[in-house]
C-alpha cells in the first residue's frame, strides 16, 4: 500500500514510514502545500531506479519503436 503525507506529518511518523517502505511495493509521497515534492521508497526500489538510470545514460534503453524506425518505413508509422 502506498500513500501521501504532508511533510509535517512525515516528521512525526518517520519511523513508521521507514518500516512501511521496506516492502518494495510501498512508497510514500511527501506533500508540501498539497503538492508532491519527494517520495520515500525502499532501498530495493532505489537500486532498481539507479540501474535503470545508468542503463539509460549508457544508451542501453531504447524507445519501444526504435527497431521500427530503424528497419521500417522510416517514421515508424505505416503510410507516413
Amino acid at each position: 500500500m502506498s500513500g501521501r503525507m504532508t511533510i509535517s506529518n512525515a516528521r512525526k511518523k518517520i519511523g513508521w514510514i521507514c518500516t512501511h517502505v521496506q516492502d518494495p511495493r510501498n512508497y510514500v509521497v511527501l506533500l508540501r502545500h498539497g503538492n508532491p515534492i519527494a517520495a520515500v521508497v525502499s532501498m530495493e526500489s532505489l537500486k532498481r531506479i539507479q540501474v535503470a538510470e545508468d542503463q539509460d545514460v549508457q544508451g542501453r534503453i531504447r524507445h519501444p519503436l526504435y527497431d521500427i524506425w530503424q528497419n521500417g518505413s522510416g517514421s515508424g508509422f505505416p503510410g507516413w
